[in-house]
């Protein structure tokens, strides 16, 4: 009861602190709409006033209404609406939410202790032999592609990455991470990427998008100019699945339901074509493969295989013996603990026509318990409920009794 008391006051703390921010006048521009933020034409209806004083300047006293203002809050001031979602940064994601903090502080301990050391191996995967990898199937691959969307010179097309021997690469069951631009426009990197995934045996499950979002310096000039007529603010990570992998079954290689598949990151100013290194712990927390592959990567992580152009001097040169031993030693599943399994998200139990719960446990299967048979119906009572039956009336439609039709079934 302690715990969930501070747990309450924690949140009570925390929305009273947005309220208060959220009542603080925006300093520019100067605008009617900045004026109306301001407070100073508080209706005299008491009702009315307090209001405006508690929903703050997107409360329409006129309309009786709250309106959404970050469209024109990015013309004015090009503040992108994603900038003011809550909770997007993930160290404070799950703060309401203790057991799956907790499920995550114990998985990621298991990480820190299971996982092989970052590797990498440098190498121009146009002319790169891949017999090099064969040996070993991977659980999870990951692909960030230089694509032409993103303006680099040497920029690979979708024919070059579809001659790429993923089948080759992928173990069976595995997962694959696509990044295909923003999806629009003359790339068409959304039916590309299905293209793909379909050309390399994967069925496409998830599309992860990545907002990008301009809260360090945020100005019109500095929107990148692009050929569509909106301006690109996200961009697509498809996901494929090779295999069958059932959620209800198959706990100790998937973990599902723990993150969203939605990613808000300001972006790296270093190095504008980084991806969120976000997705990263996302495929980390769903997946308990060991078995990662990350191609075209430019960063070395703990527990990765990152083959790209680029030379990462923080990463271990990848040795295939060195490889094979690690795997030898260590097996390609993490472990797991029975708190964690019963910390995880488990799948609704399954109900049967008439809505019950055939297993008789909540979603454990704590053995099979028969619900009791239904009492015969005497057969005069059948032939009252048919009698009944024939009388029902239909919904009232004003259409059938503007044409004359009857209103009932006989």
């Amino acid at each position: 009861m302690d715990e969930h008391a501070a747990l309450i006051q924690r949140i009570h703390k925390r929305r009273n602190a947005r309220r208060r921010t959220q009542l603080e006048p925006p300093t520019e521009p100067k605008s009617k709409t900045v004026e109306r933020s301001r407070r100073d034409d508080l209706p005299k209806d008491a009702v009315k006033r307090a209001k405006c004083i508690a929903y703050g300047p997107n409360y329409s006293p006129e309309e009786e209404s709250i309106r959404s203002s970050y469209a024109q809050q990015y013309v004015n001031t090009a503040r992108r609406p994603q900038n003011f979602i809550r909770n997007a940064e993930l160290g404070e994601r799950f703060q309401e939410h203790p057991k799956l903090q907790r499920l995550l502080e114990m998985h990621h301990a298991v990480l820190e202790r299971e996982s092989h050391p970052a590797m990498h191996l440098r190498a121009d995967l146009r002319s790169f032999d891949f017999d090099t990898l064969v040996p070993f199937r991977f659980d999870t691959i990951l692909i960030d592609a230089p694509l032409a969307e993103y303006g680099q010179a040497d920029n690979w097309s979708w024919d070059e990455l579809a001659a790429l021997p993923i089948p080759r690469l992928a173990a069976q069951p595995s997962f694959i991470w696509i990044w295909v631009g923003s999806g629009s426009g003359p790339s068409q990197g959304l039916e590309r990427g299905r293209d793909l995934l379909a050309r390399w045996g994967y069925r496409r499950c998830e599309d992860i998008v990545w907002l990008k979002s301009n809260t360090r310096a945020p100005a019109i000039e500095d929107e990148p100019v692009t050929d569509t007529l909106l301006t690109h603010t996200k961009e697509h990570c498809l996901m494929g699945i090779k295999g069958t992998v059932r959620r209800s079954t198959d706990g100790a290689f998937a973990r599902c339901n723990i993150d969203t598949d939605v990613i808000v990151w300001e972006g790296d100013p270093d190095n504008p074509l980084a991806k969120p290194p976000e997705l990263h712990a996302l495929i980390e927390n769903f997946c308990l493969g060991s078995r990662r592959l990350e191609l075209f990567g430019s960063r070395a992580r703990r527990g990765w295989l990152t083959l790209g152009p680029a030379d990462i001097d923080s990463a271990e040169q990848f040795e295939q013996a060195k490889y094979a031993e690690w795997f030898a030693q260590n097996g390609a599943l993490f472990t797991t603990t029975q708190e964690i399994d019963d910390l995880r998200p488990k799948s609704p139990p399954p109900r049967t026509a008439r809505g019950g719960n055939p297993t008789g446990g909540i979603g454990r299967g704590r053995g099979r318990r028969e619900s009791p048979a239904p009492p015969p119906v005497p057969a005069q009572q059948m032939q009252m409920n048919a009698q009944a039956q024939a009388f029902i009336p239909m919904p009232f439609n004003p259409m059938l009794a503007f044409y004359g039709m009857p209103q009932y079934q006989s």
